[in-house]
């Protein structure tokens, strides 16, 4: 439970930049391997691939030959977009009730 709330913290005290997420992550404690993951993976999520480090790039592809990493993850990124763009709409609408 813990771990989400620690990985947000990240994420916003890194101003969502994936690589900073990565290390501050790692170096955060108690599970900070999971803390870098989770926040790394939302600052990548919410990012899309322009802000990760080529390196990781080609070291996650030549660990995953069968798949196309960069596609995925923009995919993701697409979706990512999408999503947040309906919780706009929602809020929009909401908020249009509320003021009402």
């Amino acid at each position: 439970m813990e771990v989400i709330g620690q990985a947000l913290g990240v994420l916003v005290v890194e101003k969502g930049n994936p690589y900073r997420c990565a290390v501050t992550g790692a170096n955060f404690g108690r599970d900070c391997d999971t803390i870098a993951g989770v926040a790394a993976g939302l600052a990548g999520a919410l990012s899309g691939m322009q802000d990760i480090p080529a390196v990781w790039e080609e070291l996650m592809q030549s660990a995953n030959p069968e798949w196309n990493l960069a596609e995925v993850a923009e995919r993701l990124y697409e979706c990512t977009c999408s999503r947040l763009e309906k919780l706009r709409r929602q809020l929009a609408d909401f908020d249009s009730l509320t003021q009402n």
